[in-house]
């Protein structure tokens, strides 16, 4: 509505501008009109969207459980590191990594896949092969 508004003032503008000798100052009028409508418009559309609230807040809530609280020893946190490689049934080899902070191991099956979590080398290994049997 506000651009309907807008392109007609506009347009009586440009009406405006072939008629100036009978209209004289209308056109500045028209012309000032159309610019706030336009200014109008675009500021609410940005606070429109910037207020938007999102459509499922239980898949954001539990997106926000899911990360481990900061204590004082995230500065003596190892990164996961690559522990070997597993074979798939196909023949395929896939990197294996191992987080020792947090025990969860992934695989690098279509992208890093969290596949769970082993108390040592060998059981993350182990579990990575089984992941991969079928795959």
């Amino acid at each position: 509505m506000p651009w309907t508004v807008a392109i007609i003032l506009a347009l009586l503008w440009v009406f405006g501008l072939v008629t100036h000798h009978t209209f004289n100052g209308f056109v500045h009028f028209l012309l000032l009109a159309a610019m706030v409508v336009v200014a109008v418009q675009t500021i609410q559309s940005r606070r429109a969207k910037r207020l938007q609230k999102p459509k499922d807040r239980t898949a954001l809530n539990d997106w926000e459980s899911k990360i481990p609280p900061l204590g004082d020893d995230w500065k003596n946190r190892t990164p996961p590191e690559i522990i070997g490689m597993a074979k798939s049934q196909a023949g395929n080899e896939y990197e294996v990594k191992y987080d020792r902070n947090t025990t969860i191991v992934w695989v690098s099956y279509c992208c890093w896949t969290e596949i769970g979590k082993a108390q040592t080398v060998s059981d993350a290994m182990q579990k990575a092969r089984e992941f991969l049997f079928n795959k």
